[in-house]
């Protein structure tokens, strides 16, 4: 039983190993990745300027994880195909496509977030 115990305890923490390289796989490889993370960071910075609500918070920081999450998955959809081949392939090329459509769509609805969320707090800066 002890052992046993051991065992999932010992599993659990490679898989949160492979989790921390993935995320420094991603960092040291994809330029979008890390200026996606950049963009969150001064939103972040942003936010915390204007003083967000807690509701404007959930926005922002939902809609800025969903980018970097579709960039990640996207990275992974693109790597693991081109692991299968490098010829071109319809299957392969609408798999790529859709990802990155994924991450267009992500990145269409943070800025449509950022744009109601920090729309009334710029607003009294913009000339009338």
């Amino acid at each position: 039983m002890v052992q046993k115990i051991k065992e999932n305890i010992d599993k659990h923490i490679r898989s949160h190993s492979h989790a921390w390289n993935g995320l420094s796989l991603i960092l040291s490889s994809q330029l979008n990745f890390r200026i996606e993370l950049c963009a969150g960071i001064i939103v972040l910075f942003a936010g915390i300027y204007f003083g967000l609500s807690l509701i404007e918070w959930y926005g922002i920081i939902f809609s800025s994880t969903l980018v970097l999450l579709a960039e990640a998955l996207n990275s992974a959809i693109e790597k693991a195909c081109d692991a299968i081949t490098t010829d071109r392939h319809s299957a392969i090329k609408y798999a790529k496509d859709v990802s990155a459509g994924a991450v267009l769509v992500a990145v269409v609805a943070a800025i449509i977030v950022g744009i109601f969320v920090f729309g009334p707090h710029i607003s009294p800066y913009l000339p009338r």
